[in-house]
């Protein structure tokens, strides 16, 4: 307690906060969180920063322990610090449901309920979160809701006194059983490996079966928990090693020890999405959690290594979380592995089928009748597949046999090119899983207000050549009113880009495609324009503009070598003052060896009627086929036909 202010106040802000600590102090697991609290009679209320410093009014009201237990709760982040903010955490931006299924498990338990939530702004949380003088009923029940629940915010990672979130008993072991881990990224063998342990002591990921993994305990692990600290130890049930951080270089081994230190001892936190839709199986976060903010994790770092890289929270970021399972957990993993990867597969071979019906010509002659053969024989394979390996590896063939075909042949039309919108993650914004970037969603649309992003996925195994990407997207560079006046001067402050590869293109002015007519839905704001012109000014009203095919924008690029990767996505390196960036329905398209210039220069190309012969001209005038049905034979290039551009 500071000295200062009125001693009467001293004394009842004093018993106060000594019950409210005392309610933490019994009911959380927090440390090292020092509060600092006094009487400043100017402040209306009570405040409290992150840290602990507290500032509480004159009104008696606020005097009370309900008081005290929510400015403390400011204290230890809520409001106050970076991951309560975090997109990942919450339903719509910064602010709706909290999605941490620790805060989720306290409150249904609480409410006896199967579907009570806990939701919040900017800076509050309810219910429980006594937000005012006039929720504080001074009931014990609501003292130990709030005390419960800002250990669950603890344990879903909002960091209570700096450094990281609270470790829990958070995954429901038993000292003798064997459990089998295997990374929830579907690259790194989330349906076809598991983690052992090898010779060398390294460990690794190494494809193999259930019955594999099963009769081979390099493949099983004990998992025991320290209750002292919350941290749990692996050891590996062939050699007795104990999985180890090795602090030198940040690489993960088994090691001789005989008992689990520092090193050894890992903090656990859960995902918050199934691993497999329809599994109900939820992967680990496995943190060398030492009280930094950004720990290390173990993480896939490709097919066969296992290695750390700093913990993201991202719901997207698989290769950093591990399933442990047991024997019963895979064999229900396995057959929801099964059902999930078959759908994939038949989802996969129905798109490489519309790329076949594509107007194409060959590259490489028979590349139809090859896709053909590879389609059918993965069909017939697929029909008596019977583990979730034997559909990846069916998957692994339809991709190379897509990306071969693709390698082989051409667009017959700028018009009508390669549609491969189905291999970008999420491209709707119905979701960001598979994005990297926390944008606010509402209505099927992203935005980010006042902030600098980079939202952006990376899409690989493509072939060589030629790739439009499109989005609908604006950005309005300050206030409505301010950004009508620049663009009607000639000034066009957009600085958020559409990229694909190293190529970006600067997304429309909110004012390029303003329209005559109000959309009517959401809030549109009204442009000083005779006659006056309306552009969206929320995220409900940009959503039906961009239903209404407004805003599209598109970037062309070239990709040199085939089975290489192109990063796409949307950013701005700053933002001022009212800048509004929001995006929707990204795209991907694929022309080909047309030539990114070809095919930004030339639009709404058809190919030559072969029911009319016609005389073709090459660019510069010479006549090159006389009364011809079509460019067979012909180098790939722009020629003239019936005074149209024509790309072959």
């Amino acid at each position: 307690m500071r000295s200062d202010g009125d001693a009467d106040a001293r004394a009842r802000i004093n018993s106060a906060m000594s019950a409210a600590v005392g309610w933490w102090n019994n009911l959380t697991s927090i440390q090292g969180v020092n509060f600092n609290v006094g009487h400043n009679p100017g402040t209306p209320t009570a405040d409290c920063s992150y840290g602990g410093y507290i500032r509480v009014g004159s009104n008696t009201s606020y005097q009370r322990t309900g008081t005290m237990l929510h400015e403390m709760a400011h204290g230890v982040g809520v409001g106050t610090h970076r991951v309560y903010w975090e997109s990942e955490m919450r339903s719509n931006g910064d602010r709706g449901l909290w999605l941490g299924d620790r805060v989720t498990d306290v409150v249904r338990f609480w409410d006896n309920s199967e579907t009570a939530t806990i939701t919040g702004d900017a800076m509050h949380f309810w219910p429980y979160g006594i937000n005012g003088a006039q929720e504080d009923n001074g009931t014990d029940a609501l003292y130990i809701a709030q005390s419960l629940l800002i250990q669950g915010f603890g344990e879903d990672g909002l960091p209570p006194s700096g450094g990281f979130g609270l470790p829990a008993y958070s995954f429901d072991q038993e000292d003798t059983i064997k459990y089998y881990l295997k990374n929830e990224s579907e690259n790194y063998g989330l349906a076809t490996s598991y983690m052992v342990e090898n010779a060398s002591g390294s460990v690794v990921l190494k494809d193999m079966t259930n019955a594999d993994a099963l009769a081979n305990d390099s493949a099983a692990w004990n998992v025991t928990f320290n209750p002292n600290l919350g941290f749990y130890a692996f050891r590996n049930v062939a050699t007795g090693h104990y999985l180890t951080y090795v602090a030198a270089n940040g690489s993960i081994r088994a090691t001789a020890v005989s008992a689990p230190g520092a090193n050894n001892l890992f903090h656990l936190m859960r995902s918050r999405v199934d691993a497999i839709e329809g599994s109900s199986l939820r992967g680990y976060w496995i943190i060398r959690n030492n009280n930094v903010e950004f720990p290390n994790a173990m993480t896939a770092k490709s097919a066969t290594t296992v290695g750390t890289a700093t913990y993201n929270l991202s719901n997207s970021a698989k290769d950093e979380r591990w399933l442990i399972l047991n024997a019963n957990d895979m064999e229900a993993f396995e057959q929801v592995a099964l059902k999930t990867n078959m759908q994939a597969l038949n989802s996969y071979l129905a798109q490489v089928k519309k790329l076949r019906e594509t107007p194409h010509s060959e590259d490489v002659a028979g590349a139809d009748q090859t896709l053909s053969d590879v389609i059918a024989s993965i069909e017939t394979q697929s029909a008596v597949a019977t583990s979730s390996n034997q559909v990846t590896a069916l998957l692994n063939e339809a991709r190379a046999a897509g990306l071969e075909f693709l390698s082989n042949v051409t667009p017959l039309s700028t018009a009508v090119p390669f549609d491969l919108t189905f291999m970008v993650n999420n491209p709707g914004m119905d979701n960001t899983t598979g994005w990297s970037g926390s944008p606010a969603l509402n209505y099927s649309a992203a935005e980010f207000y006042q902030t600098a992003f980079d939202f952006n996925q990376t899409i690989s195994n493509l072939p060589a050549g030629t790739y439009q990407l499109k989005a609908q997207a604006f950005q309005r560079p300050g206030s409505a009113a301010q950004t009508y006046t620049d663009y009607l001067a000639g000034t066009n402050k957009v600085n958020t880009f559409l990229y694909i590869g190293s190529k970006a293109v600067a997304v429309k002015n909110a004012v390029a495609d303003a329209q005559q007519v109000m959309v009517g839905v959401g809030n549109e704001s009204t442009l000083a324009s005779t006659p006056s012109t309306y552009i969206p000014n929320d995220m409900q009203s940009a959503a039906a503009y961009f239903a209404k095919g407004l805003y599209d924008n598109e970037v062309f690029t070239d990709l040199a070598t085939d089975g290489g990767s192109l990063k796409v996505g949307i950013r701005s390196a700053s933002s001022e003052s009212m800048y509004w960036s929001i995006f929707d329905n990204f795209r991907l398209y694929y022309y080909g060896s047309m030539g990114a210039a070809v095919v930004a220069n030339v639009r709404d190309i058809a190919p030559v009627d072969s029911r009319t012969s016609m005389d073709v001209y090459s660019l510069d005038g010479r006549l090159v086929r006389k009364q011809a049905t079509d460019l067979n034979g012909l180098p790939h290039g722009i020629y003239v036909v019936n005074g149209k551009k024509i790309v072959k």
